[in-house]
C-alpha cells in the first residue's frame, strides 16, 4: 500500500532498500501487535501443562469442546488458550471419559494409550531456542523448508515461532485424526498431511528429498503397524516406529542440515546387536553433533527415559565409521560427555527401545527440567570420504499403493474412505496373486493387510454400515469395491483374508531325483531331515530306500549336522556363515568313527582358514587394529602389575586411561612410571615416552630398547593363552 503512494522525493527503489535494511525491525513490530489482537494465542502466557490424569482429562474435554463448536477463525485468545491445553491420551482412560466426547467429534484412538505423550512446553521452547543459532546460514534466498513428521498437537512448532522462526516453511504430518483436528484448530495457517508418514513418505518423499534444512520430532516408540508396508523401499522396513521416523527424516535432509529427535535412551546407549546396527546406519550418513538424557519426569502418566539428539546430516554415506564415533557406535557416548546426562541416574540401564512397557531394569534419571546446556557441536569431519546415497525414485504408480489401471485420486475423501480405498487396491493385489497360486507372495503380503483390514474395522466399525464407503462402491471406485468384498456383510473378513494362505510349491520333477526333492523342501522350511525327505519322496511316487538317499545326496555335496546329527543341508549353506559350532559338532561325531563327520570337520577348517599364533609375525600393542581391551590387560599384568588393573580408551585420537585426563598422566596415582611411558609410546608422543636414563646414554637407544622390550612381553603373554 505505502509503495504504491509514495511522498515526493521517495523513489520506489529507494522504497526497496529501506524495505531490505529494516525487515527484521519491521517484522518485530508487526508480531508484537499481532499477539495483542483477539484470538491469536499467545505461547507465552500459557498455563502449565495439566498434569494429574483427572486434570489433564479434563482440560482435554474442554480442548474438544472448543474444537468441535468453533471455526478456527471465530476463535478468542481464550480459546486457543483452551486447545493448547490438550495433551493427549497416553497413559490416560478412553473409557471414562467416553460419555463426554463432543457428538460428531473424533474419538481418541487405542493406540493413542501408548503413543501420546506430547514433547512438554518447556522442553519444546529450550529445544527451539537451542536449534535457532545452529540453522544460521542454512536455506535458500532466505526461506528454510522444514519438516515434522509426528506432528501431534504441535507443540514443537508451536514453539518455533516469533523472532528467528518467520522465514520457516513447515511440512507437517499427523497419523491420529482427533490431533490433527487439534493442530488445525490451534494453527490452521499449517499445510498438514493427515495420515501415517509412510504414506507422505510414498507421496512426496522423493519431492523433498535432499531440500529439507530442518527435522524436528518426537516421534511414537512403538512398534509399527500396518502402515509399515507403505512405505515402497523395504530397505527402511525397522521394526520400531521411532527409528524408522528417524531414519527416514534425517535422509530427506540436504547437506549440513539439522536434525533434532527425542527418542528412547535404547538407541544411544543399548548394547544389543539391533541398536549397534541402528546406530551404524544412521552414523554413517548423518553427525551426531550433541545429545542430552533427559528426567524421567518429563511425560505425564509416564516414567519414560529419554534423549534427545542433535544431528548434522553429512551430504552422503562414510564407508566406514569414522574413528571418532566408535565410541558413540559402543554406545558411551555419556562416558565421553557426563555432564549431558540432565540429572542423576537410578537403576541399571538395559537396551530399551519400545518404552510402551515399564522398563525392565528399574532405570531412571531423577531430577527437574529447567533449561538445556548450550549446544556445543562435536567437530564434523570435514576430510572424510564421503561416497553418494543413491535412493531409487518411487515409480508413479507405486506412490499410490498396489493398484490397477482403475484408480482414482483420494484428496476429496474424508480419512477413514481414503485409507478404506488404498487398502482396498491392496487387497486387489493379494487377491490377484493368490488366485495365480505361483508364488509364495501372498503369504508374505497376508500379515500387514490382515493387520490394516482389522484396524479399519476396529476403528470405523462394520465397512457394510458405512452408506458413503457404499456409495463409494457403486460409483465404480476399485478400491471400494475390493475393499467391501474383503468383508462378509456381519463385518467378518471372508475366509480368503481371514487366514494366512499357505503356499505349498508343486513338485514337477521325476520321483526318482531325490536330490532335486531336497533342494525344493530345504529352500521351503530351512530345514530338513532324513525321515521328512524320505516320505516326500513316497508321495511324490519315488520308491528308493532312505539310506540309499543319504547317500545320494552326500554324493551331491550335501553335509549332516545338528546336535542329533539328523540335518541335511546344501554344501552352498553349510561351508558359509557361522561354522566353529558346525565344526565342533563335526569333530566330536568322528571321535566316534563317523567317516562323514571327520571329512566335513577337515572341509571346514579348510573354509575357517582359523590363524595361529605362529602366523603373526611382529604384533605389537601399539598396532591399532587391536582391542584395547587386550593391551589393558596386558600392560595391567605386566607394566602396572604393582599399581593394579587399568583400562584404556581412545579419546580425540589417544589412548588414556579411562577417567584420567591424558595430560595428567603423571599425577594420576594410578599408574607405574614404566606403564606410563609405555602409553606415551602407544600415542607416539615422546614427552611421555621418556625413559629415566644415565647423561652417557642415548635417549633414542633406550626407547628403542624398551620398545623391544615391551613388543617381546605382549608377544609372550599372549602366546601363552
Amino acid at each position: 500500500a505505502v509503495r504504491g503512494h509514495l511522498p515526493p522525493g521517495v523513489t520506489p527503489e529507494y522504497m526497496d532498500g529501506f524495505l531490505r535494511r529494516n525487515r527484521p525491525t519491521l517484522l518485530h513490530i508487526v508480531e508484537r501487535h499481532l499477539v495483542d489482537l483477539p484470538g491469536v494465542l499467545d505461547e507465552s502466557k500459557l498455563p502449565p501443562e495439566e498434569w494429574t490424569a483427572a486434570r489433564r482429562t479434563k482440560a482435554n474435554l474442554a480442548a474438544m469442546e472448543v474444537a468441535a463448536a468453533k471455526r478456527p477463525e471465530k476463535m478468542t485468545a481464550k480459546d486457543k488458550r483452551l486447545l493448547a491445553g490438550y495433551s493427549g491420551w497416553g497413559g490416560l482412560s478412553i473409557d471414562a471419559a467416553r460419555d463426554h466426547f463432543p457428538a460428531g467429534f473424533p474419538v481418541p484412538e487405542a493406540r493413542g494409550l501408548i503413543h501420546e505423550y506430547y514433547t512438554p512446553t518447556k522442553v519444546c521452547t529450550e529445544i527451539t531456542r537451542v536449534v535457532r543459532p545452529m540453522l544460521e546460514g542454512l536455506g535458500d534466498n532466505g526461506s528454510l523448508l522444514a519438516l515434522e513428521p509426528a506432528a501431534g498437537i504441535g507443540r514443537l512448532i508451536r514453539a518455533a515461532s516469533g523472532k528467528g522462526w518467520s522465514r520457516v516453511k513447515w511440512l507437517t504430518v499427523e497419523y491420529s485424526e482427533l490431533s490433527g483436528r487439534m493442530l488445525s484448530a490451534i494453527r490452521p495457517d499449517l499445510t498438514l498431511y493427515l495420515g501415517p508418514f509412510e504414506r507422505w513418505i510414498r507421496e512426496y518423499g522423493d519431492e523433498y528429498r535432499g531440500r529439507l534444512q530442518l527435522v524436528l520430532a518426537n516421534p511414537p516408540y512403538g512398534a509399527r503397524g500396518a502402515a509399515i508396508a507403505e512405505d515402497p523401499d523395504r530397505s527402511y522396513r525397522e521394526k520400531q516406529a521411532y527409528a524408522y521416523f528417524m531414519r527416514r527424516s534425517l535422509d530427506l535432509l540436504a547437506p549440513n542440515g539439522v536434525g533434532v529427535f527425542l527418542v528412547p535412551y535404547g538407541f544411544l546407549t543399548g548394547q544389543g546387536a539391533r541398536n549397534r546396527a541402528l546406530r551404524t546406519k544412521v552414523l554413517k550418513r548423518h553427525h551426531l553433533a550433541a545429545a542430552f538424557r533427559l528426567p524421567s519426569r518429563l511425560f505425564p502418566g509416564a516414567q519414560l527415559v529419554t534423549d534427545l539428539l542433535f544431528f548434522r546430516a553429512r551430504g552422503g554415506e562414510l564407508t566406514d565409521i569414522v574413528e571418532d564415533d566408535l565410541p558413540i557406535l559402543d554406545g558411551r557416548y555419556f562416558e565421553l560427555f557426563p555432564n549431558h546426562i540432565l540429572g542423576r541416574e537410578v537403576g541399571k540401564a538395559g537396551n530399551e527401545t519400545d518404552q510402551t512397557a515399564k522398563p525392565r531394569w528399574g532405570y531412571q534419571i531423577e531430577g527437574e527440567f529447567s533449561k538445556l546446556p548450550a549446544v556445543v557441536e562435536r567437530p564434523l569431519c570435514t576430510t572424510c570420504e564421503l561416497r553418494a546415497v543413491v535412493q531409487p525414485i518411487t515409480p508413479a504408480a507405486r506412490r499410490q499403493g498396489i493398484v490397477r489401471s482403475k484408480t482414482k485420486g483420494t484428496a476429496k475423501l474424508s480419512p477413514p474412505l481414503a485409507a478404506a480405498v488404498a487398502i482396498g487396491h491392496r487387497v486387489d493385489g493379494y487377491l490377484a496373486a493368490l488366485s495365480a497360486e505361483d508364488s509364495e507372495i501372498p503369504s508374505l503380503l497376508w500379515k500387514e493387510l490382515h493387520n490394516a483390514l482389522t484396524a479399519w474395522a476396529e476403528a470405523h466399525g462394520n465397512p457394510w454400515a458405512h452408506v458413503e464407503l457404499q456409495k463409494l462402491a457403486k460409483r465404480d471406485d476399485l478400491g471400494a469395491e475390493r475393499f467391501l468384498s474383503a468383508f462378509e456383510r456381519t463385518g467378518r473378513l471372508i475366509t480368503g483374508l481371514s487366514q494366512r494362505p499357505v503356499y505349498r510349491p508343486r513338485y514337477t520333477g521325476k520321483p526318482s531325483d531325490v536330490v532335486a526333492q531336497a533342494e525344493m523342501l530345504y529352500r521351503q522350511h530351512r530345514k530338513l531331515t532324513l525321515d521328512q525327505l524320505a516320505e516326500f519322496h513316497r508321495k511324490v511316487g519315488g520308491r528308493t530306500k532312505p539310506a540309499r538317499i543319504q547317500a545320494l545326496l552326500l554324493r551331491a555335496g550335501w553335509a549332516v549336522d545338528g546336535d542329533s546329527w539328523d540335518q541335511l543341508v546344501p554344501a552352498e549353506h553349510y561351508y558359509t556363515g557361522h561354522l566353529w559350532p558346525r565344526y565342533d559338532r563335526a569333530v566330536e561325531r568322528a571321535k566316534a568313527g563317523d567317516a562323514q563327520a571327520s571329512g566335513q570337520s577337515k572341509k571346514l577348517l579348510a573354509a575357517i582358514k582359523p590363524q595361529v599364533f605362529e602366523d603373526i609375525d611382529g604384533v605389537s600393542p601399539r598396532q591399532g587394529w587391536l582391542p584395547l581391551g587386550l593391551v589393558s590387560q596386558w600392560l595391567s599384568e605386566t607394566l602396572n602389575g604393582y599399581y593394579g588393573a587399568v583400562t584404556l580408551m581412545r579419546k580425540h585420537g589417544l589412548v588414556a586411561p579411562t577417567g584420567t585426563d591424558y595430560t595428567g598422566l603423571r599425577d594420576s596415582g594410578l599408574l607405574a612410571a614404566e606403564a606410563r611411558w609405555c602409553i606415551g609410546w602407544i600415542n607416539h608422543d615422546k614427552t611421555e615416552f621418556h625413559p629415566k636414563r644415565r647423561r652417557d646414554q642415548n635417549l633414542d637407544e633406550i626407547r628403542l630398547k624398551k620398545a623391544r622390550e615391551w613388543e617381546s612381553s605382549f608377544r609372550a603373554w599372549i602366546g601363552a593363552d
